[in-house]
């Protein structure tokens, strides 16, 4: 039996540089993303299990900082916000939620979908 796992390696040398999560993600991982603001320093992951339990682990150390269960429904996309590390959203099957990580806790706020009563400006 494989443990599901993200290997993250120099994309030069090919030598591995980190094994994440070996044992933590449940059936497998669903999507995956590395932090912009700081260089890939985090990896947020979001497994495939009913619960679609989501993690941030520092890639440096391979230590998980915080995860949280997103939804029972299908999570399809995890994106940090370019400028923000603690800044998350996922997005799936009929929902998109902003996440901010502070310390060991997540916190979110469910997007609204539907028609907006947003104007546009006029000149």
């Amino acid at each position: 039996l494989l443990l599901p796992c993200v290997h993250i390696w120099d994309s030069v040398t090919l030598q591995t540089l980190q094994h994440i999560g070996l044992g933590s993600f449940e059936r497998g991982v669903a999507t995956l993303a590395f932090s912009k603001a700081d260089s890939g320093a985090f990896l947020c992951v979001v497994d495939d299990s009913t619960e679609h339990i989501m993690s941030i682990w520092d890639c440096a150390k391979g230590t998980k900082q915080v995860e949280i269960k997103t939804t029972n429904e299908a999570v399809f996309e995890v994106e940090f916000h370019p400028a923000d590390s603690s800044s998350v959203v996922t997005c799936g099957k009929s929902h998109v939620y902003f996440w901010t990580w502070t310390g060991s806790c997540l916190t979110k706020k469910q997007g609204i979908f539907g028609v907006s009563d947003a104007r546009p400006l006029s000149d």
